[in-house]
């Protein structure tokens, strides 16, 4: 990896040491899913890592009642399915493929001799493991005490920084994301959220086309993902 190598938030090889990074590559297998295509399922037993090539892969966590709820989702060098590969413990959400996806699959053999062979690759886990933490700290933050506008813009806001940063480019930011998909995220209806859309591409922060938003002005999307009105 150059120094110039742009990471997405959750991926592993950012904290990997050479040796580390050039192992883990050596051990993983590549596989491919179709989109809607279970990857695992809450409550499952954890034998296997993944990082993302390509496509993408959204997190969902399901009540007793059926309710469904999306609380994450990961792009292009991400890595997930870690918790149950440390703790033993079952799957505690479901992974599905949001679209035709590309990964690269560690098992938990593979990964646990990783861990005793290279210090590296064990502490970069436990980098890892601390961000998801933060970031799942920030999730119930936002659940707690944001409004729909700003959990809306919070969404679309980390979504973009993310594809931003992995892939650096001109101009305006875009996020491929259904409106069902962010409803799901943000716990309200899709016709709340088309209705919030509305009025954010009526202020001219974003423009919404077939499954995709185009953030035109990210100053002051930035302004309604720290405090927005409630709906």
């Amino acid at each position: 990896m150059t120094p110039a190598t742009q990471y997405r938030m959750f991926d592993l090889v950012q904290w990997l040491p050479a040796d580390a990074a050039d192992a883990f590559a050596r051990r993983v297998k590549r596989r491919q899913y179709q989109a809607g295509q279970l990857i695992y399922a809450q409550g499952d037993e954890g034998a296997e890592m993944y990082r993302i090539v390509s496509g993408h892969v959204r997190m969902l966590a399901r009540t007793e009642e059926g309710r469904e709820v999306v609380f994450l989702r990961f792009g292009p060098g991400d890595c997930f399915g870690v918790s149950s590969l440390i703790d033993d413990a079952p799957r505690p959400h479901t992974a599905e493929a949001a679209s035709a996806v590309e990964m690269e699959v560690l098992s938990r053999r593979d990964c646990n001799e990783l861990r005793s062979e290279y210090r590296g690759f064990d502490a970069g886990l436990l980098q890892l493991m601390s961000r998801m933490m933060r970031y799942s700290s920030g999730l119930f933050r936002e659940l707690s005490l944001g409004g729909i506008e700003q959990r809306i813009a919070l969404r679309i806001l980390q979504g973009v920084e993310a594809a931003s940063k992995a892939a650096p480019r001109d101009g305006p930011g875009e996020l491929a994301l259904s409106q069902s998909e962010i409803a799901l995220m943000v716990g309200a209806s899709r016709q709340t959220v088309n209705r919030i859309l509305n009025r954010m591409q009526d202020a001219g922060i974003i423009a919404t086309e077939y499954n995709n938003i185009v953030v035109k002005d990210m100053t002051g999307l930035r302004g309604l993902a720290v405090s927005a009105p409630d709906d």
